[in-house]
């Protein structure tokens, strides 16, 4: 018999970037990721397995990759996540329409008061972008923990997660970026390659972002950790636990 035999509670780089291929079946796992991610408005279900492994890392739950069991579920909460984003970025859509409508009014009537505004508005823009990075994170948390679409919206309690948990939103915003990066420099070598390259491209980009996804989640999830004891199981193990006094043998053994 399978089972898992790895605690990913240390929360170091290490974890962070490999915890998911402890997984027995993080093959089929992130396979199913990727080929979902390719689907518009379907590859919402990435929002809500995002969701569960934050989830299952906070509650106890080993392998916290959930098993593709249950679209209608993942679908949803990842609808919920979307909308709950999409809320938050209203300021910036606004500020992006009114920059963008001072801006012709500033070319066209040669105002440099409204150029001048127009740049305000920029580099408000971009202070709230920077500091959303960090606060989404913190919805993502408590929206975790509590299950309720109203508590995205909690301030109080998102605060406070912010001001714990900064360190590590830190590093998830890094390690995205640099993933980013990556995923961007290897694509602009594949694309040399022709058929080939192109088709590889593809498996790149698509697996590369559920990668990231998952690597958000881990950090994300550490963060919901350590606010204390979750509301409880939400999607289920499929692989049991070690045996009391089982050693660790790099991720599970065979029984």
């Amino acid at each position: 018999m399978q089972y898992y035999d790895y605690n990913p509670t240390s929360g170091d780089l290490k974890d962070n970037l490999t915890f998911m291929f402890r997984d027995p079946e993080w093959k089929k796992k992130i396979l199913i990721g990727a080929g979902v991610n390719m689907i518009p408005i379907l590859n919402f279900v990435n929002g809500g397995y995002m969701l569960a492994v934050i989830q299952n890392l906070r509650n106890g739950i080993r392998p916290p990759l959930p098993a593709w069991s249950d679209f209608g579920k993942f679908f949803m909460d990842g609808l919920k996540m979307i909308a709950i984003s999409l809320i938050y970025a209203i300021p910036m859509i606004l500020l992006s329409i009114i920059m963008s409508a001072a801006s012709g009014a500033s070319y066209n009537y040669g105002s440099n008061a409204l150029a001048a505004g127009s740049i305000g508005l920029a580099i408000i823009s971009l202070i709230y972008s920077l500091l959303l990075v960090f606060w989404i994170q913190g919805v993502y948390v408590n929206y975790a923990i509590k299950g309720t679409f109203a508590s995205a919206f909690e301030f109080g309690a998102i605060w406070k997660i912010v001001q714990r948990g900064w360190k590590r939103m830190l590093a998830t915003v890094a390690i995205y970026f640099v993933g980013v990066l990556v995923l961007g420099i290897v694509g602009a070598i594949l694309v040399l390659i022709p058929c080939l390259g192109w088709v590889a491209i593809w498996l790149l980009v698509f697996g590369g972002i559920f990668y990231l996804i998952l690597v958000m989640a881990y950090n994300i999830g550490m963060i919901a950790l350590q606010e204390g004891p979750g509301a409880g199981p939400v999607v289920t193990n499929t692989v049991p636990p070690p045996p009391p006094g089982a050693s660790n043998l790099g991720g599970w053994e065979q029984m």
